[in-house]
């Protein structure tokens, strides 16, 4: 994974929508977790805008699937040096919501 070392459009844009449709989050046994959801009906949104931000920005190859029950569709990342560059670069808070 390469940490972008400047601020672009592409990532402001994606850490903008991580700040609305996403969590970052730090569990008890140290698993640190980039999750990026929103409706099943946003497929397309995920597949063809946040997939590929992810792999232009980070060089990561991450698909998007269906999560909790199947009633979210979008990213779930496990990266300790993701949730720290997004915590700490652009201040997003760690924690289940981070718009309130």
């Amino acid at each position: 994974m390469v940490m972008p070392k400047q601020a672009t459009v592409d990532l402001a844009y994606l850490t903008g929508v991580l700040a609305g449709d996403g969590s970052i989050n730090v569990r008890p046994k140290h698993d640190y977790e980039i999750k990026c959801v929103g409706d099943v009906n946003e497929r397309e949104f995920y597949d063809f805008i946040i997939y590929p931000l992810f792999r232009k920005l980070f060089g990561l190859e991450v698909k998007a699937g269906l999560h909790d029950a199947r009633t979210t569709y979008g990213v779930r990342i496990w990266s300790k040096s993701l949730v720290y560059f997004f915590s700490e670069e652009f201040e997003l808070p760690i924690g289940k919501n981070m718009i309130s």
